[in-house]
């Protein structure tokens, strides 16, 4: 079986992070930008709820280590 994170040798783990973010445009775009320039891959993202005032998704990132993930949050 194919596995592209050993073939890459970089992210070993994936966590699934909650965020709570205005409901605004370009809010996401600015969240998933600050990850990728922190050296994190992102896999899924999951609306979990949509209100008026704010959204909360589920993300899930690839991180190197531990040490990566505590980096980001």
């Amino acid at each position: 079986m194919h596995d592209p994170m050993a073939q890459e040798g970089h992210y070993r783990l994936i966590r699934t992070l909650r965020v709570r973010n205005d409901n605004a445009p370009g809010v996401l775009g600015m969240l998933t930008t600050t990850l990728g320039n922190a050296g994190a891959n992102i896999g899924n993202i999951k609306t979990v709820f949509l209100g008026q005032h704010h959204i909360e998704r589920e993300m899930d990132v690839l991180v190197e280590d531990q040490a990566h993930l505590e980096r980001l949050i």
